[in-house]
């Protein structure tokens, strides 16, 4: 797109969406099972996975937590990759996608969990606050907001990884990486 915005072009480009989200899921799923392997959600039944491309971890969730289910919230062309990875996941049944854009559109209701896997770093402090606004307004009592970012220590230099993809977001985005 001619606006700069990387996320407008995955829009517009089915291939270029592909060819990222393909990227972001190979580099994804040893953390996405990590993480679903550390959180207690037992008492748990419904995932909305906020921008969470291929499913990736909606996947591992399911793998690893039989009662839960799980839909990624996703631009349309990446629906569709999701779906793929569902069915050759053989959970299709209990993971879905629901098309929309994370800041134009409400999120749907149904859910207890609502996930932000490498989202926060892509955006200023105030779109956060409003995705994290959004997402309380659809959460029963109860439910979890969980965030799943690369952190900085305090003092922003390290570690050395986590240093260098926030100069990438300095080019590619509008946030940065956080403390």
């Amino acid at each position: 797109a001619d606006d700069g915005n990387m996320w407008s072009v995955h829009e517009e480009d089915p291939e270029q969406a592909r060819a990222f989200t393909e990227g972001m899921h190979s580099i994804s799923e040893i953390p996405a099972q990590a993480l679903a392997d550390s959180l207690d959600l037992t008492n748990h039944k419904n995932m909305l996975d906020i921008g969470g491309g291929s499913g990736v971890f909606v996947i591992s969730f399911l793998e690893r937590w039989q009662d839960l289910r799980g839909t990624v919230l996703e631009l349309a062309p990446v629906c569709s990759l999701a779906r793929e990875r569902f069915d050759e996941a053989n959970l299709s049944d209990r993971a879905s996608t629901h098309m929309g854009n994370m800041f134009e559109d409400e999120f749907p209701e149904g859910f207890d969990i609502v996930l932000f896997s490498q989202i926060m770093h892509d955006w200023p402090l105030e779109a956060n606050r409003n995705l994290l606004l959004k997402a309380n307004r659809i959460l029963p009592v109860g439910g979890k907001v969980i965030i799943h970012e690369k952190l900085l220590n305090p003092t922003r230099s390290g570690p050395l990884a986590n240093a260098l993809v926030s100069l990438d977001m300095l080019y590619w985005t509008e946030g940065k990486q956080y403390t």
